[in-house]
Protein backbone atom coordinates (compact mmCIF):
# COMPACT_ATOMS: atom_id res chain seq x y z
CA UNK A 1 0.00 0.00 0.00
CA UNK A 2 2.68 2.70 0.73
CA UNK A 3 4.31 1.56 -3.09
CA UNK A 4 0.79 2.40 -4.35
CA UNK A 5 0.39 5.65 -2.66
CA UNK A 6 3.76 7.22 -3.40
CA UNK A 7 2.88 6.36 -7.07
CA UNK A 8 -0.05 8.25 -7.02
CA UNK A 9 1.31 11.02 -5.16
CA UNK A 10 4.21 11.00 -7.58
CA UNK A 11 6.52 12.29 -4.87
CA UNK A 12 8.90 11.98 -2.90
CA UNK A 13 7.86 10.25 0.71
CA UNK A 14 9.63 11.59 3.79
CA UNK A 15 11.51 7.94 5.60
CA UNK A 16 9.90 9.99 8.66
CA UNK A 17 6.06 9.76 7.59
CA UNK A 18 3.71 8.00 9.37
CA UNK A 19 1.54 6.04 6.89
CA UNK A 20 -0.89 4.97 9.68
CA UNK A 21 -1.56 8.76 10.98
CA UNK A 22 -0.20 11.29 8.61
CA UNK A 23 -2.24 10.99 5.74
CA UNK A 24 -6.04 10.46 4.18
CA UNK A 25 -6.70 8.04 1.72
CA UNK A 26 -9.71 9.79 0.88
CA UNK A 27 -7.02 12.97 0.07
CA UNK A 28 -5.11 10.87 -1.95
CA UNK A 29 -7.50 9.39 -4.20
CA UNK A 30 -9.73 12.43 -4.38
CA UNK A 31 -8.22 13.41 -8.03
CA UNK A 32 -7.82 10.28 -9.01
CA UNK A 33 -9.32 9.59 -12.70
CA UNK A 34 -10.38 5.70 -12.32
CA UNK A 35 -11.92 4.97 -15.98
CA UNK A 36 -8.66 6.46 -17.27
CA UNK A 37 -7.15 4.14 -15.28
CA UNK A 38 -8.75 1.33 -16.40
CA UNK A 39 -8.33 2.27 -19.67
CA UNK A 40 -4.78 2.59 -19.24
CA UNK A 41 -4.63 -1.38 -17.56
CA UNK A 42 -6.80 -2.69 -20.27
CA UNK A 43 -5.44 -1.37 -23.37
CA UNK A 44 -1.86 -1.09 -22.40
CA UNK A 45 -1.86 2.36 -23.67
CA UNK A 46 -1.13 5.63 -21.08
CA UNK A 47 -2.79 9.17 -22.49
CA UNK A 48 -0.17 12.26 -22.56
CA UNK A 49 -1.59 15.67 -23.48
CA UNK A 50 0.57 18.06 -25.53
CA UNK A 51 -0.99 21.76 -24.53
CA UNK A 52 0.90 23.25 -27.41
CA UNK A 53 -1.27 21.28 -30.10
CA UNK A 54 -3.62 20.31 -28.04
CA UNK A 55 -3.98 16.40 -28.69
CA UNK A 56 -3.31 13.84 -26.83
CA UNK A 57 -0.54 11.31 -27.51
CA UNK A 58 -0.78 7.26 -26.61
CA UNK A 59 2.21 5.84 -25.54
CA UNK A 60 2.70 1.87 -24.59
CA UNK A 61 2.82 0.81 -20.73
CA UNK A 62 5.57 -1.65 -19.59
CA UNK A 63 4.34 -4.84 -17.34
CA UNK A 64 5.24 -2.65 -14.10
CA UNK A 65 3.36 0.01 -14.89
CA UNK A 66 0.62 -1.70 -15.72
CA UNK A 67 0.99 -4.21 -12.54
CA UNK A 68 1.29 -0.49 -10.35
CA UNK A 69 -1.73 0.74 -12.25
CA UNK A 70 -4.05 -2.58 -11.73
CA UNK A 71 -3.10 -1.74 -8.15
CA UNK A 72 -4.35 1.68 -8.15
CA UNK A 73 -7.75 0.25 -9.59
CA UNK A 74 -8.59 -2.18 -7.17
CA UNK A 75 -8.23 -0.77 -4.36
CA UNK A 76 -9.82 2.83 -5.53
CA UNK A 77 -12.95 0.60 -6.89
CA UNK A 78 -13.01 -1.64 -3.58
CA UNK A 79 -12.28 1.22 -0.92
CA UNK A 80 -14.52 3.94 -2.98
CA UNK A 81 -16.49 2.61 -6.02
CA UNK A 82 -18.80 -0.25 -4.63
CA UNK A 83 -20.65 0.17 -1.72
CA UNK A 84 -21.03 -3.83 -0.86
CA UNK A 85 -16.77 -4.42 -1.21
CA UNK A 86 -14.38 -3.24 1.69
CA UNK A 87 -10.94 -3.61 2.02
CA UNK A 88 -9.01 -5.45 4.64
CA UNK A 89 -5.16 -6.08 5.04
CA UNK A 90 -5.16 -5.93 1.23
CA UNK A 91 -7.75 -8.18 0.70
CA UNK A 92 -11.26 -7.62 -0.64
CA UNK A 93 -14.47 -8.15 0.85
CA UNK A 94 -17.95 -8.43 -0.33
CA UNK A 95 -20.90 -7.76 2.22
CA UNK A 96 -24.17 -8.65 1.97
CA UNK A 97 -27.43 -7.72 3.86
CA UNK A 98 -28.95 -12.21 3.90
CA UNK A 99 -28.23 -14.95 0.99
CA UNK A 100 -31.63 -13.31 -0.54
CA UNK A 101 -29.16 -10.84 -2.28
CA UNK A 102 -28.18 -14.08 -4.17
CA UNK A 103 -31.22 -14.90 -5.51
CA UNK A 104 -31.60 -13.08 -9.04
CA UNK A 105 -28.20 -14.50 -9.52
CA UNK A 106 -30.04 -17.88 -10.54
CA UNK A 107 -31.51 -18.53 -13.66
CA UNK A 108 -35.11 -17.88 -14.83
CA UNK A 109 -36.28 -21.05 -15.84
CA UNK A 110 -39.41 -23.67 -15.31
CA UNK A 111 -37.59 -25.57 -12.84
CA UNK A 112 -37.58 -29.03 -14.13
CA UNK A 113 -36.01 -32.28 -13.23
CA UNK A 114 -35.19 -30.85 -9.78
CA UNK A 115 -33.00 -27.56 -10.71
CA UNK A 116 -33.13 -25.03 -8.48
CA UNK A 117 -34.62 -21.66 -10.67
CA UNK A 118 -34.88 -17.95 -9.37
CA UNK A 119 -38.48 -18.67 -7.87
CA UNK A 120 -37.29 -21.79 -6.04
CA UNK A 121 -33.72 -19.80 -5.01
CA UNK A 122 -36.12 -16.45 -4.08
CA UNK A 123 -38.25 -18.83 -1.36
CA UNK A 124 -35.30 -20.87 -0.03
CA UNK A 125 -32.65 -18.09 0.37
CA UNK A 126 -35.84 -15.94 1.76
CA UNK A 127 -34.95 -18.28 4.89
CA UNK A 128 -38.93 -18.50 4.72
CA UNK A 129 -39.06 -21.62 7.15
CA UNK A 130 -42.97 -21.66 5.94
CA UNK A 131 -42.38 -22.31 2.79
CA UNK A 132 -42.79 -26.04 1.43
CA UNK A 133 -42.00 -27.18 -1.60
CA UNK A 134 -43.80 -30.05 -2.00
CA UNK A 135 -48.08 -30.74 -0.88
CA UNK A 136 -50.53 -33.81 -0.93
CA UNK A 137 -47.70 -36.39 0.05
CA UNK A 138 -49.55 -39.08 0.75
CA UNK A 139 -50.88 -41.39 -1.97
CA UNK A 140 -50.97 -44.28 0.62
CA UNK A 141 -51.40 -43.63 4.20
CA UNK A 142 -49.90 -47.75 5.49
CA UNK A 143 -46.90 -47.22 2.89
CA UNK A 144 -46.02 -43.61 3.21
CA UNK A 145 -46.76 -42.87 6.38
CA UNK A 146 -47.41 -45.90 8.90
CA UNK A 147 -44.27 -47.83 7.40
CA UNK A 148 -41.96 -44.82 9.16
CA UNK A 149 -43.62 -45.35 12.99
CA UNK A 150 -40.59 -46.43 15.19
CA UNK A 151 -41.37 -48.94 18.36
CA UNK A 152 -41.21 -45.97 20.15
CA UNK A 153 -43.81 -44.34 17.95
CA UNK A 154 -45.90 -47.14 18.52
CA UNK A 155 -45.88 -46.89 22.27
CA UNK A 156 -46.97 -43.15 22.18
CA UNK A 157 -50.10 -44.62 19.52
CA UNK A 158 -51.06 -46.65 22.10
CA UNK A 159 -51.05 -44.90 24.98
CA UNK A 160 -52.88 -41.63 22.62
CA UNK A 161 -55.62 -44.57 21.82
CA UNK A 162 -55.85 -46.09 25.81
CA UNK A 163 -56.32 -42.13 27.11
CA UNK A 164 -58.79 -41.47 24.53
CA UNK A 165 -60.30 -44.17 23.37
CA UNK A 166 -60.17 -46.91 25.51
CA UNK A 167 -63.65 -49.04 25.92
CA UNK A 168 -65.57 -47.57 23.24
CA UNK A 169 -66.48 -49.63 20.12
CA UNK A 170 -64.86 -48.77 16.55
CA UNK A 171 -66.10 -49.70 12.88
CA UNK A 172 -63.44 -52.11 11.62
CA UNK A 173 -63.80 -54.34 8.68
CA UNK A 174 -67.58 -54.16 8.31
CA UNK A 175 -68.12 -54.75 11.61
CA UNK A 176 -67.27 -53.70 15.20
CA UNK A 177 -64.38 -53.52 17.23
CA UNK A 178 -63.91 -52.75 21.34
CA UNK A 179 -61.06 -51.25 22.38
CA UNK A 180 -59.80 -53.08 25.16
CA UNK A 181 -56.00 -53.17 27.25
CA UNK A 182 -56.28 -56.66 26.12
CA UNK A 183 -56.45 -55.40 22.31
CA UNK A 184 -54.12 -52.72 22.88
CA UNK A 185 -51.14 -55.17 24.73
CA UNK A 186 -51.73 -57.25 22.11
CA UNK A 187 -51.28 -54.67 19.32
CA UNK A 188 -48.02 -53.03 20.72
CA UNK A 189 -46.21 -56.22 19.57
CA UNK A 190 -47.99 -55.63 15.95
CA UNK A 191 -47.63 -52.67 14.47
CA UNK A 192 -48.86 -53.73 11.18
CA UNK A 193 -52.22 -54.52 12.98
CA UNK A 194 -52.44 -51.29 14.79
CA UNK A 195 -51.84 -49.55 11.67
CA UNK A 196 -54.32 -51.19 9.79
CA UNK A 197 -56.91 -50.58 12.32
CA UNK A 198 -56.19 -46.57 12.36
CA UNK A 199 -56.16 -46.59 8.24
CA UNK A 200 -59.34 -48.88 7.91
CA UNK A 201 -61.20 -47.17 11.23
CA UNK A 202 -63.56 -43.91 11.03
CA UNK A 203 -63.39 -42.95 14.31
CA UNK A 204 -59.50 -42.79 14.21
CA UNK A 205 -59.46 -40.33 11.20
CA UNK A 206 -58.72 -36.97 12.79
CA UNK A 207 -55.23 -39.45 14.31
CA UNK A 208 -54.76 -40.67 11.10
CA UNK A 209 -54.82 -37.07 9.32
CA UNK A 210 -52.35 -35.68 12.10
CA UNK A 211 -49.92 -38.44 11.18
CA UNK A 212 -50.45 -37.39 7.78
CA UNK A 213 -50.09 -33.66 8.07
CA UNK A 214 -46.34 -34.84 10.56
CA UNK A 215 -45.52 -36.74 7.62
CA UNK A 216 -45.51 -33.62 5.31
CA UNK A 217 -44.35 -31.50 7.10
CA UNK A 218 -41.18 -33.75 7.54
CA UNK A 219 -40.67 -34.57 3.62
CA UNK A 220 -41.23 -30.87 3.47
CA UNK A 221 -38.40 -30.46 6.03
CA UNK A 222 -35.81 -33.09 4.75
CA UNK A 223 -36.84 -31.30 1.19
CA UNK A 224 -36.47 -28.00 1.77
CA UNK A 225 -32.55 -29.00 3.58
CA UNK A 226 -31.90 -30.60 0.10
CA UNK A 227 -32.59 -27.60 -1.62
CA UNK A 228 -30.99 -25.35 0.57
CA UNK A 229 -27.87 -27.20 0.81
CA UNK A 230 -27.90 -26.92 -3.08
CA UNK A 231 -28.50 -23.61 -3.57
CA UNK A 232 -26.09 -22.93 -0.78
CA UNK A 233 -23.07 -24.87 -2.22
CA UNK A 234 -23.91 -23.30 -5.89
CA UNK A 235 -23.01 -19.76 -4.29
CA UNK A 236 -19.98 -20.41 -2.12
CA UNK A 237 -18.55 -22.03 -5.03
CA UNK A 238 -18.34 -18.53 -6.90
CA UNK A 239 -17.74 -16.29 -4.11
CA UNK A 240 -15.90 -19.05 -1.51
CA UNK A 241 -17.12 -19.26 1.85
CA UNK A 242 -18.91 -16.56 4.28
CA UNK A 243 -19.29 -15.62 7.90
CA UNK A 244 -21.60 -13.49 9.75
CA UNK A 245 -20.65 -10.63 11.45
CA UNK A 246 -21.80 -7.91 13.57
CA UNK A 247 -22.03 -4.46 12.41
CA UNK A 248 -23.50 -1.05 14.57
CA UNK A 249 -26.10 0.57 12.74
CA UNK A 250 -29.08 2.72 13.68
CA UNK A 251 -33.05 2.62 13.83
CA UNK A 252 -35.20 5.21 14.82
CA UNK A 253 -31.60 7.32 15.59
CA UNK A 254 -30.76 4.86 18.22
CA UNK A 255 -27.74 2.39 17.51
CA UNK A 256 -28.61 -1.21 16.88
CA UNK A 257 -26.25 -4.00 16.22
CA UNK A 258 -27.02 -5.75 12.53
CA UNK A 259 -25.07 -8.66 10.79
CA UNK A 260 -24.20 -9.19 7.16
CA UNK A 261 -22.34 -11.58 5.35
CA UNK A 262 -18.58 -11.72 4.51
CA UNK A 263 -17.07 -13.50 1.89
CA UNK A 264 -13.38 -12.96 0.52
CA UNK A 265 -13.63 -12.49 -2.88
CA UNK A 266 -9.79 -11.50 -3.23
CA UNK A 267 -9.48 -14.33 -5.79
CA UNK A 268 -12.29 -13.12 -8.08
CA UNK A 269 -12.61 -9.54 -7.66
CA UNK A 270 -10.17 -8.55 -10.34
CA UNK A 271 -11.42 -11.21 -12.30
CA UNK A 272 -15.21 -9.88 -12.84
CA UNK A 273 -13.36 -6.24 -12.92
CA UNK A 274 -11.37 -7.75 -16.25
CA UNK A 275 -14.15 -9.08 -18.02
CA UNK A 276 -16.35 -6.42 -17.75
CA UNK A 277 -13.40 -3.77 -19.21
CA UNK A 278 -12.47 -6.17 -21.57
CA UNK A 279 -15.94 -7.93 -22.91
CA UNK A 280 -18.83 -5.77 -21.85
CA UNK A 281 -17.19 -2.74 -22.49
CA UNK A 282 -14.55 -1.65 -25.56
CA UNK A 283 -12.05 0.38 -24.00
CA UNK A 284 -10.19 0.59 -27.26
CA UNK A 285 -13.04 2.62 -28.13
CA UNK A 286 -14.55 4.10 -25.32
CA UNK A 287 -11.65 4.89 -22.76
CA UNK A 288 -14.67 6.29 -20.12
CA UNK A 289 -16.68 3.28 -19.58
CA UNK A 290 -18.72 3.55 -16.36
CA UNK A 291 -19.63 0.80 -14.64
CA UNK A 292 -23.24 -0.17 -14.88
CA UNK A 293 -23.92 -0.37 -11.03
CA UNK A 294 -22.37 0.78 -7.90
CA UNK A 295 -22.97 -2.45 -6.18
CA UNK A 296 -20.30 -4.94 -7.45
CA UNK A 297 -23.06 -7.86 -6.81
CA UNK A 298 -25.35 -6.30 -9.30
CA UNK A 299 -22.50 -5.63 -11.70
CA UNK A 300 -21.63 -9.46 -11.14
CA UNK A 301 -25.72 -10.59 -11.80
CA UNK A 302 -25.47 -8.44 -15.06
CA UNK A 303 -22.44 -10.32 -16.10
CA UNK A 304 -23.98 -13.73 -15.71
CA UNK A 305 -27.10 -12.73 -17.58
CA UNK A 306 -25.08 -11.36 -20.45
CA UNK A 307 -23.30 -15.13 -19.94
CA UNK A 308 -19.66 -13.04 -19.95
CA UNK A 309 -18.70 -14.21 -16.65
CA UNK A 310 -19.77 -17.49 -15.29
CA UNK A 311 -23.59 -18.87 -15.97
CA UNK A 312 -26.29 -17.74 -13.89
CA UNK A 313 -26.77 -20.50 -11.08
CA UNK A 314 -29.35 -23.41 -11.98
CA UNK A 315 -28.04 -26.14 -9.88
CA UNK A 316 -29.93 -29.87 -9.01
CA UNK A 317 -30.58 -30.92 -5.55
CA UNK A 318 -31.72 -34.40 -4.81
CA UNK A 319 -35.21 -35.29 -5.01
CA UNK A 320 -35.84 -37.55 -2.65
CA UNK A 321 -34.82 -36.76 1.31
CA UNK A 322 -32.88 -39.77 2.98
CA UNK A 323 -34.97 -42.25 3.98
CA UNK A 324 -33.57 -41.94 7.61
CA UNK A 325 -33.48 -38.63 8.16
CA UNK A 326 -37.41 -38.49 6.59
CA UNK A 327 -37.57 -41.54 9.62
CA UNK A 328 -36.10 -39.62 12.51
CA UNK A 329 -37.84 -36.36 12.09
CA UNK A 330 -41.18 -37.93 11.07
CA UNK A 331 -40.81 -40.02 14.56
CA UNK A 332 -40.15 -36.58 16.13
CA UNK A 333 -43.32 -35.12 15.86
CA UNK A 334 -45.59 -38.31 16.47
CA UNK A 335 -46.58 -36.86 20.15
CA UNK A 336 -46.87 -33.23 18.94
CA UNK A 337 -49.14 -34.27 16.64
CA UNK A 338 -51.16 -36.47 18.00
CA UNK A 339 -51.38 -33.90 20.88
CA UNK A 340 -52.41 -30.85 18.64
Amino acid sequence: MKKLIKKILKEDIDPDWDWVHDIELDEVFKNFDWMEVAAEVFTGKGEDYDEETDENYLFDLDEKQIEEKTLQLEYYLAKFHFHDIEVRNDKFYLTVGSWYDFADLFEECDGGYNYICRHTAQSILSEDYNWEPYYDLVNDWRNDVWDLVSDESVTIVINFIRENHLGETIEYEGGELEITEELLNRLSTNSDELGKIIDDSPEFSEMKNNLAWGYDDAYNSCSYDNIWSSAHEAITDLFGESEWENYQGTRNGEPVTRQHLVFDITDIFFEVIEVYFTQYCDMEYDRSCDFEYSGFLDNVQMLMHEELWNEELNPRFDEWPDHNDLRERFNESVYDRLHW
